[in-house]
């Protein structure tokens, strides 16, 4: 959990990147809470690299929002969505379905994936008898059970995660989720397979064999021990043999550690460092052949091909150089003083 809110205190609370357009954010974020609340491969929501042209993923049709009176009383919103899971293509039927819901502990609220949705929806006026939050939030459901709230039939078909109708991809989303790590002080940032091994390992430690099997979309028992199952088990050899207390803070924390973050990983070159690479042989043979086509007037394709993989090696040259930089740099444990605290509590 520690690594999804990093990510999220980075996105909501410290993030100096602008993105081209302000949605973008909100869609990275939803997407993200999506993969990790669900335990999902990066393709089963968004079109997959190895399904090119499908079109595959989440649509509103397959998604059921409703409210309901929960365990304290109030109205609470939520959803079920079905995944469009791995080798499942020719067994809808047998697809994983998830429920998120806005929770009832004291968390940021980048941590409620409704309140993400909510957003989203009154946005693009998706409900087919609601058009405002206003009308939303004065819904009282009454007795024990769940309200489904329509789509509007305009949106059944359409990608619940798109841009100008066209559904996203797995590419696009692993590549923002890396620049979101790097940008939280993760030199390895996390990937969605790892909140999804994460995931896995929680709900088996929660629920039955065939409950995670269940949730993870898995056919044959073994997958989870084979492909997911951490090395470290989770057991306090220790504790078991004196007959003490078992312990399970320990193993947590080691686990969390094989994703290493530096607050202060540094983003770009320190001004030495920057020196030194630009008074390199390989740099300066660079920036001389590059100076030299700025000079050539003619309109000819081979010399933009040239500049254009010129400029690729440039860019190649600063990020190993940064990369082995962070390798070295100083790590210290932070202060707790002016630390930054997360926001959003509700």
């Amino acid at each position: 959990m520690v690594h999804f809110i990093h990510l999220g205190t980075q996105l909501w609370s410290n993030d100096w990147h602008t993105y081209r357009q302000p949605r973008t954010r909100l869609e990275v974020w939803g997407q993200l809470q999506m993969q990790v609340f669900t335990s999902a491969r990066v393709g089963e929501y968004i079109q997959s690299t190895c399904r090119p042209g499908s079109g595959r993923g989440l649509y509103y049709r397959d998604i059921t929002f409703a409210v309901f009176r929960n365990e304290d009383g109030r109205a609470e919103f939520a959803m079920q969505v079905v995944r469009d899971a791995k080798n499942m293509t020719f067994k809808p039927d047998k697809r994983p379905e998830h429920s998120l819901h806005e929770g009832l502990q004291p968390r940021p609220l980048f941590c409620n994936p409704i309140l993400t949705y909510l957003a989203k929806f009154i946005a693009k006026r998706v409900f087919r008898d609601y058009k405002t939050m206003d009308a939303l939030l004065s819904l009282e459901p009454t007795g024990d059970e769940m309200f489904q709230l329509h789509w509007d039939p305009e949106v059944l078909d359409l990608p619940f995660f798109q841009k100008d109708g066209e559904i996203d991809t797995a590419n696009t989303l692993s590549k923002r989720v890396r620049e979101l790590g790097f940008r939280s002080g993760y030199e390895l940032p996390p990937t969605i397979h790892d909140f999804r091994a994460e995931g896995l390992f929680l709900i088996n430690k929660l629920y039955s064999t065939a409950q995670r099997m269940k949730h993870g979309g898995h056919t044959d028992e073994n997958t989870y021990r084979d492909h997911y199952a951490p090395n470290n088990a989770g057991t306090d050899g220790q504790g078991s043999y004196f007959g003490d207390k078992l312990r399970s803070i320990v193993n947590d924390r080691f686990r969390s550690m094989t994703l290493c973050r530096n607050p202060e990983l540094w983003q770009s070159l320190p001004a030495e460092k920057q020196h030194e690479l630009e008074s390199s042989l390989e740099f300066t043979a660079i920036e001389q052949e590059l100076e030299a086509l700025s000079l050539d007037t003619r309109d000819h394709s081979a010399v933009t091909d040239r500049r254009k993989d010129l400029r690729a090696a440039k860019r190649k040259l600063i990020a190993e150089e940064l990369r082995k930089s962070r390798k070295l740099q100083p790590s210290r444990i932070p202060s707790t003083k002016g630390e930054n605290h997360l926001i959003g509590y509700h």
